[in-house]
């Protein structure tokens, strides 16, 4: 079938009317008894068509938006500079499997941006979630991630451990510093990076009101699905439903793992946090699933 756009359609229906009105000039100047009465039906016909299709395209309503728009069919094509919006959000959260890439965006940063408004910049809020290296998700995730061995993926989750380490490092010496020089100092800002047990179902980045986020399918990994966008502005209720989803995860347990393996799940996961009281990280969780004390040592010194 033969498809033309909306403004195709209004030229068509303008021209209808315009070849309605030249059959009733023609029967009313050039033809005379019965033939003029047939061309000026034909014009008034025509015109009366016209007419009504160009009414219709130009006043029918505008269906709803749904507020989802396609950014990426693959998060690797995804373009970098959205990543940068992290150095000016206010409110930045981070969701997924696997997110060594941000963690590793935030510490290589040159002028530490992240870090700087986490403790300068008042109303700062980061909160990153990934999935902890011995939850039993990861049997099933490491073959969907197309990763050949479970310790593959296993040392893929060691590395944002790593980087968690890192950045804790480098907010503790600027933090030290302030004190020194200010023994009252205080972050204005706040972070919390935490492991989570379970399957996010979905990979979500935030930057204040504008999340972009992917789904997890059993057919192909994280980095090759696809990108949508959701605003606060077009989609509020998705935007709620969305938070809904990340503060569950954050805020209500999902601890049995560490439970297990030490007796208690009261730090809830949490590997680094950073508030009013200052930075704080989980040494002791950091080095069991680390298991090597000596690099552990080394990337505290490293910050």
């Amino acid at each position: 079938m033969f498809k033309v756009e909306k403004p195709q359609i209004i030229w068509i229906n303008l021209f209808i009317i315009a070849l309605g009105i030249i059959f009733i000039l023609w029967g009313y100047l050039g033809a005379s008894g019965a033939g003029a009465g047939i061309l000026e039906a034909i014009g008034t016909g025509l015109i009366a068509t016209g007419g009504v299709n160009l009414l219709d395209r130009l006043f029918t309503e505008v269906p709803k938006r749904t507020g989802v728009s396609l950014v990426s069919l693959m998060r690797t094509t995804m373009d970098p500079k959205i990543h940068e919006r992290k150095d000016r959000a206010l409110k930045i959260d981070t969701l997924g499997v696997s997110i060594t890439a941000a963690l590793a965006e935030i510490y290589n940063d040159s002028q530490q941006m992240v870090i700087k408004n986490i403790l300068y910049k008042p109303k700062t809020r980061v909160r990153m979630m990934f999935l902890h290296p011995e939850a039993e998700f990861m049997k099933q995730r490491y073959l969907e991630d197309e990763f050949r061995t479970l310790d593959q993926l296993v040392d893929c989750q060691k590395k944002s451990l790593e980087y968690c380490v890192l950045i804790y490092a480098a907010i503790k010496k600027r933090y030290d510093n302030e004190r020194r020089i200010e023994p009252s100092f205080e972050p204005l800002g706040s972070l919390v990076i935490k492991l989570i047990e379970v399957c996010p179902y979905v990979s979500m980045e935030r930057y204040d009101d504008d999340l972009y986020w992917g789904i997890y399918t059993s057919d192909s990994p994280g980095k090759k699905a696809p990108v949508f966008l959701t605003t606060e502005a077009d989609n509020s209720e998705l935007i709620r439903k969305f938070k809904d989803h990340f503060e569950h995860l954050l805020f209500y347990g999902y601890e049995a793992t560490s439970k297990k393996a030490t007796g208690s799940a009261k730090d809830m996961n949490i590997i680094v946090r950073v508030g009013q009281d200052g930075p704080w990280l989980n040494d002791d969780l950091v080095r069991r699933l680390y298991n090597d004390d000596a690099r552990i040592d080394q990337l505290l010194n490293a910050g």
